[in-house]
């Protein structure tokens, strides 16, 4: 192991010495982590951009799998769906609740537990993706301690016209349809996305039917906009479920669940704006989302349906102003929203229905002030009002009302036109989902976070080179304890810490040839506690790798011709529930090679590409339940396909 990371930093030195060798600044992007549209030099540190060339570059064919090369992102498989769960910065079972995922700025992350629905935007649809490490609860609110993912789709302009289209075939009976197309007029823009996907999928009893369609309706000429957005998915999964270690030694492809099922159906809708006052910009969305879901398990002969319907309110607004010459910004919002959530398990062996409700008024604001040339400070606060409604018939009623607060700080100094440092420090929350209320001890406490954050960056036309340090200490993590009474529970943990350093070199390494190589290193421990009599001070939190590395490149063979490819490796990890790191098992490190040639013939692009060109044999989760048998999700073996993209300009 240290010979191989040895390596990989001889390799980083010399992709960052490739970068450096152009050191003129290249073209401001805009981004919305603040909220609002502004360049990254007016946002400040923090911010990583995966525009639309990085995408049409990768060997990625879902949003999961480009977020799964972003340092320190790591996806993982426990279901045999499309929609991955995604970590950021080392929270294992709990990434998603600790990992926001916004669409065009509006949360869409559900109240259950579920991961975000990733299907259901097709990447052809995507235009950048804004990703923002550390905590984010001052802008965001809930579940954002380890930071946010803010997928940007694709939208008209004014007298515009294009289309993409792209048809992909390959292994275990796949077929995959994507598209995206926008027409803008002198007044009026129309953006249509959407996708089609049947695929066998590499698992026995995992057959997967996905389809989606994204809308966009928007001005495009004048100083205001105002848009409607829309959108609706479907999904018809077979679950294939876990494996014992002996079952997936004997045929990592049979399954444990021949009968089991869920679909799922979604729509959402957003109505906003951005309005110029002249003094200031305002900008809101009115927002909804509902969700349909059904699930059977065999084993239980259940039938689980589940509804949650999210409406949100959300202003704010933008207004720069000066003090002794200096430029400062002000952001000043409002959230509110509400969640309702309904479950309903029928079945021989046990039924019961579940409903709950959960209201967020919050108030926040977050000022950018130059304090000399090149040196800026923001500060922000958040107060937040929760209160949660649950009723279920093996559970008191739970009427809970909380009131977290956040705040956070950046100091950031610009030490040249290529070079800028920042440090910061943040304190944020999270407060438990509806089917996060335990058993035994009833409604949980907010988890609080305080992260500090020290990065340095360089930026010039060739590329960029991102290096970061960070420590979040949590005190009364919400997590599933497998230690506390006979099967385990919900509870607020004794404290831990996450604490790392995530490295990211991205540009291009000579004439023909754009790459980009990561690494990160997460030290994810409790850092004190007791359960069950077992200490677990110092112990690693399990589902969670110390290190990861991705790199990957995109040659330009010919003026036609473009061979891509990505490898991703990562380390080691505690079994799912083995908080004492005691079980001989691990889930073994892995890497993953992927491989992507295209060429293009006029307005065709024809592809033929490779997933896990080595063939390993590996898994991304594995777990030990209650009684010491540990199961794992085995993942795919190599893989072939062939695509045709049309693009219309």
């Amino acid at each position: 192991m240290v010979r191989l990371k040895t390596a990989f930093a001889a390799l980083f030195c010399a992709a960052v010495s490739a970068f450096a060798q152009d050191v003129q600044r290249g073209q401001e992007v805009v981004v919305t982590a603040s909220r609002f549209p502004e360049t990254e030099d007016a946002l400040g540190p923090g911010v990583q951009v995966i525009d639309r060339k990085q995408i049409e570059q990768s060997t990625a064919q879902t949003v999961v799998e480009l977020l799964s090369q972003v340092a320190g992102i790591h996806a993982r498989d426990s279901l045999g769906s499309p929609d991955f769960s995604i970590d950021l910065r080392g929270f294992g079972q709990t990434g998603d609740q600790n990992t926001l995922v916004l669409v065009d700025g509006v949360r869409y992350s559900e109240i259950d537990t579920t991961p975000a629905k990733w299907s259901g935007i097709p990447l052809v649809a995507v235009e950048r993706i804004e990703i923002f490490r550390g905590d984010a609860a001052v802008l965001y609110g809930n579940g954002a301690t380890a930071g946010v993912i803010n997928i940007i789709t694709r939208k008209a302009s004014k007298s515009a016209r294009e289309a993409d289209g792209v048809l992909r075939v390959g292994s275990w009976e796949t077929g995959d349809f994507q598209f995206s197309g926008s027409a803008g007029g002198e007044t009026l823009g129309l953006s249509l996305a959407g996708g089609a996907l049947d695929t066998a999928n590499y698992r026995d009893n995992n057959d997967l039917q996905q389809y989606g369609l994204l809308l966009d309706l928007r001005n495009v000429e004048g100083p205001h906009t105002v848009y409607l957005k829309a959108s609706w998915d479907q999904q018809d999964l077979r679950n294939p479920s876990l494996l014992t270690i002996p079952e997936f030694e004997a045929d990592p492809r049979q399954t444990a669940t021949p009968f089991d099922y869920s679909q799922r159906e979604a729509g959402r809708a957003d109505l906003g704006g951005n309005f110029d006052l002249g003094f200031g910009e305002l900008a809101g969305n009115l927002t909804w989302r509902k969700k349909t879901s059904d699930a059977f398990v065999f084993d239980f002969g259940s039938l689980v349906d589940i509804e949650t319907e999210y409406v949100g309110f959300l202003p704010r607004l933008r207004l720069p102003w000066t003090v002794a010459g200096m430029a400062q910004s002000l952001v000043v919002g409002v959230d509110l929203e509400k969640s309702d959530y309904d479950r309903n398990v029928s079945g021989s062996f046990f039924a019961s229905r579940t409903t709950a409700t959960q209201k967020v008024a919050a108030a926040y604001l977050r000022n950018r002030s130059q304090l000399a040339d090149g040196t800026f400070l923001t500060l922000g606060g958040r107060t937040q009002r929760v209160t949660t409604k649950i009723n279920d018939p093996f559970l008191a009623p739970v009427d809970q009302k909380l009131t977290p607060n956040a705040w956070d700080a950046t100091l950031q100094q610009v030490l040249s036109p290529q070079w800028s440092a920042y440090v910061r420090a943040s304190q944020g929350f999270r407060v438990a989902g509806v089917e996060e209320t335990p058993f035994s001890s009833g409604p949980l406490q907010p988890q609080t976070s305080h992260g500090y954050e020290l990065g340095a960056e360089w930026r010039g036309s060739a590329g960029r080179v991102r290096l970061t340090a960070y420590t979040i200490n949590i005190n009364n993590e919400i997590n599933f304890n497998p230690l506390a009474g006979l099967f385990g529970d919900n509870a607020n943990l004794f404290p831990t810490r996450r604490r790392g350093v995530e490295l990211e070199a991205r540009g291009r390494i000579a004439s023909p040839v754009e790459g980009f190589m990561t690494f990160a290193h997460n030290d994810a421990t409790f850092r004190e506690g007791v359960y069950g009599g077992v200490d677990v001070a110092g112990k690693r939190v399990p589902l969670v790798p110390r290190w990861q590395v991705s790199m990957g490149a995109a040659w330009r063979i010919g003026a036609a011709t473009q061979l891509a490819g990505s490898f991703v490796y990562l380390d080691e990890q505690f079994l799912n529930n083995d908080f004492a790191n005691a079980l001989p098992r691990r889930i073994p490190s892995y890497g993953v090679l992927d491989l992507k040639l295209t060429h293009r013939i006029r307005d065709w692009i024809l592809g033929l590409e490779v997933k896990n060109l080595l063939d390993r044999s590996y898994y991304t989760y594995g777990g030990a339940d209650s009684l010491g048998t540990v199961k794992v999700f085995p993942a795919p073996e190599r893989a072939w396909f062939a695509s045709a993209e049309y693009r219309f300009r």
